[in-house]
């Protein structure tokens, strides 16, 4: 019955198998009743088994063809074998009933009870036990595994390849800065000197090399600030807290059209710009930043209205001009006129002295003094001797005891009321000045400051002696001193205001050394 329910060749591996599972001698004979399958050699008869030929009486042990030389058949005591349901068969019933004769020591006899559904058996099925094999996909999907497993691999090779290649670059940079490290140890120890600031200078670069690499982030942070404390202690720079007042509309200015900015003794702080027209204007600048119109071209002091003004001063109020008069605002508020001869030319800069206002005129090396009682006129101020010198002045400004002028190579000089020129102030930095840009001196202070934009410092230099006590620079982080032009210092409330091509700076003045 269980044979029926399989396709010839299936029935003939089955009993095949039976064989070799239950390890006979010999295979099962297998005769198919199927035409087609006959002439299979792979299912030719086998010999019969001695299981086989034990039941139906055949005995040829000694080998001779016959069986005349043995007992009779043991049907009526031997059972045939018992059939044993097949593990490659789960879905057919089986069932184990008692030896008919009763003897309870031989085994039970397996009776098949059927299949429950006549279906088609595999190799794998016939042969005992399920083998594993591979699911039958779709080209398709096989050929998206095969891309997936691909990736994966080379993934992974590549993250092995990227993190012996970090690790080594990794080396690489710790290397280098080791070296960065021991050539500053042993530029300090040759003291400070423009050399010594220049070789540190150098090593900035090798640590843009390290940068570059993204290497090394914490290292190279303090390796940068190790070297900014270098820089500082070899320039004698001491850093100031800084804050941005108000951000302005970029401007690059020109010696006779740049920015002002006071610090008045009335708490207010003045702003010299240009307005929307491009006029320059008078402002008010408060804590926040905001920009109040004070005074403006076309303002009107007494009867006639302002012409194009020309700078800002702070002596008891804000002071403006333009071409012909002196606009000065007195704590009432309004402002009134006093009338000059400034000329047609727009000054480089100016200050007042006493009862005159005086003009820098670089472009002809002169300073030009215009009387404000008794309107004289204006009259060169210095003599021929100076010109050349003066044709390079950036700023003036006045203390007032007498008038300075910053040159252009950070030189200082000094000129008494009468106009007698006083010994140059030369302040030794390290490195040089380059680009000073503004000068103030607050009265009744023994400093002067100068602004230096080569490296965005404030110089504070002992009039006395020109020596300088003091160089300010911002924190780390801080706003900067960058394209400074015009400072103001209020020594008594410890700040210092600069305004810049794109707005105002205010910073902590700290107190002067004890030198």
């Amino acid at each position: 019955a269980p044979l029926r329910a399989l396709d010839p060749t299936a029935a003939a591996e089955y009993l095949l198998m039976l064989g070799r599972r239950y390890r006979l001698p010999q295979s099962y004979g297998v005769v198919l009743t199927t035409g087609e399958m006959q002439s299979d050699p792979h299912y030719a008869a086998a010999e019969p088994t001695r299981a086989y030929d034990r039941y139906y009486g055949y005995n040829d042990d000694d080998g001779d063809g016959d069986d005349t030389n043995e007992p009779a058949p043991p049907w009526e005591h031997e059972p045939p074998p018992a059939r044993r349901p097949s593990i490659a068969y789960p879905h057919d019933e089986w069932e184990t009933r008692d030896d008919p004769d009763g003897d309870p020591d031989e085994e039970p006899v397996w009776e098949y009870l059927g299949t429950p559904a006549p279906r088609r058996f595999g190799m794998s099925a016939v042969r005992g036990r399920r083998s594993l094999q591979m699911p039958q996909l779709p080209t398709r999907l096989w050929m998206l595994i095969g891309a997936v497993a691909f990736t994966l691999v080379l993934a992974a090779f590549l993250g092995l390849a990227n993190a012996i290649n970090g690790h080594q670059a990794d080396e690489i940079a710790k290397h280098d800065l080791d070296a960065v490290a021991a050539e500053r140890q042993r530029v300090l120890a040759s003291g400070a000197s423009p050399a010594t600031y220049a070789a540190l200078l150098a090593l900035n670069s090798r640590l843009v090399q390290v940068e570059t690499t993204g290497r090394q982030p914490q290292r190279l942070a303090e390796e940068r600030r190790l070297q900014t404390q270098a820089l500082d202690a070899v320039g004698g720079v001491t850093r100031v807290t800084t804050r941005g007042v108000t951000t302005l509309a970029h401007y690059d200015a020109t010696p006779a059209n740049r920015r002002l900015v006071v610090a008045g003794d009335d708490g207010q702080v003045y702003l010299y710009d240009r307005n929307e027209k491009g006029e320059w204007t008078v402002y008010a600048l408060d804590s926040s930043g905001k920009r109040s119109p004070l005074f403006a071209v076309g303002s009107v002091a007494s009867k006639v209205p302002a012409g194009d003004l020309r700078g800002l001063l702070y002596i008891g109020g804000a002071i403006t001009t333009d071409r012909t008069r002196i606009f000065a605002r007195p704590p009432t508020g309004a402002w009134i006129e006093a009338p000059t001869a400034g000329g047609e030319k727009r000054p480089t800069a100016l200050t007042i002295l006493g009862d005159a206002l005086y003009l820098l005129d670089a472009s002809v090396g002169q300073i030009i003094r215009v009387p404000l009682k008794d309107a004289a006129g204006a009259k060169p101020w210095t003599s021929e001797a100076l010109t050349a010198e003066l044709r390079t002045a950036v700023d003036i400004g006045s203390d007032g005891q007498a008038i300075y002028i910053l040159l252009g190579d950070g030189r200082v000089r000094g000129f008494t009321a009468g106009g007698l020129p006083t010994p140059l102030v030369t302040p030794a930095l390290v490195p040089q000045l380059a680009s000073p840009a503004a000068l103030a001196a607050p009265a009744g202070s023994p400093y002067l400051y100068g602004a230096e934009n080569g490296q965005g410092r404030i110089l504070r230099v002992r009039k006395s002696d020109g020596k300088v006590v003091q160089i300010l620079r911002p924190q780390e982080g801080m706003p900067q001193f960058v394209a400074i032009q015009g400072i103001s210092v209020d020594e008594a409330r410890g700040v210092m205001l600069c305004v810049t091509a794109d707005g105002v700076v205010a910073a902590t003045l700290p107190a002067p050394p004890t030198i």
